[in-house]
């Protein structure tokens, strides 16, 4: 999170003032928003990189499948495969980063409205409460 809001626990809005609670709601919403960005982004990248992996692969694929062997034989699948994986190992290497990215964002995204819900539910019963009070006046 940030040094203004840190990761927070049900517990924890025990000490916050309405205003804090609505503050912190709105903190949310912005960090949401700049994460869905980001996730945009890195997902974006994610599908470049996938793509120019695959064509990279399957260029490799065809050259091994006009070569030999030193034995003479014709490289099986297999061979072909782990050949174009070796050859492409940096594009490998960065495709699996980008997925490992898209993966870290989705689970902030996930954290931050799981908060989001929580400081909802807080706001609600802190309504409630106060209006509460109001009527019994």
């Amino acid at each position: 999170m940030s040094k203004d809001f840190p990761a927070l626990q049900q517990a924890d809005f025990d000490t916050l003032t309405p205003p804090e609670v609505e503050k912190f709601n709105r903190y949310l919403v912005r960090e949401l928003g700049a994460t869905q960005i980001i996730l945009g982004n890195l997902q974006e990248t994610l599908a470049q990189t996938e793509a120019d992996f695959n064509l990279a692969m399957a260029k490799s694929r065809l050259e091994y499948g006009g070569k030999k062997l030193e034995n003479g034989k014709n490289y099986t699948e297999t061979q072909k495969q782990d050949q174009a994986l070796v050859d492409n190992a940096l594009l490998a290497e960065a495709f699996a980063l980008d997925k490992a990215k898209v993966e870290v964002y989705k689970g902030k995204i996930n954290v931050l409205k799981a908060q989001s819900d929580l400081v909802r539910s807080v706001m609600v019963s802190v309504r409630t409460s106060m209006e509460t009070e109001r009527g019994a006046n």
